[in-house]
């Protein structure tokens, strides 16, 4: 797993999120999950440095449920589909174990009770 080649622009919602390509917009949040672990995995100071900016912005978009939409426009930040995850949460999990914090812990918490009130099994699944 690499990062793109592509990124939002600043003024965007999700703004210096990695895109599929230049014309891109809509952004598969659990694809960034997958590039954030990576990322953090390679103990990387410019990587861990993106993947703490996309976790700030996350934690922001979280909903009162506790979920995010799976995908979504990075320019507007409006939900594309109806599906559901929580996989933001294993970025938020993967920076507190390396850098000891408690920043993401409520976004976290709350992701998985919204995960524990679904019917699925695993935790990290996305959801309708």
């Amino acid at each position: 797993m690499c990062a793109s080649d592509y990124t939002s622009p600043i003024h965007w919602r999700y703004s210096l999120f990695p895109l599929s390509d230049e014309a891109g917009e809509i952004i598969d949040l659990e694809l960034i999950t997958d590039t954030a672990i990576y990322l953090v995995d390679e103990d990387n100071d410019n990587g861990i440095g993106a993947v703490m900016h996309w976790a700030h912005i996350l934690k922001s978009e979280q909903t009162p449920e506790g979920l995010w939409p799976r995908f979504v426009n990075a320019r507007t930040g409006d939900m594309s589909g109806r599906q559901m995850t929580n996989s933001p949460a294993r970025i938020m999990e993967s920076l507190a174990v390396l850098l000891d914090t408690t920043e993401f812990d409520d976004a976290i918490r709350r992701s998985m009770e919204a995960k524990s009130r679904s019917t699925t099994g695993d935790p990290h699944d996305s959801t309708e």
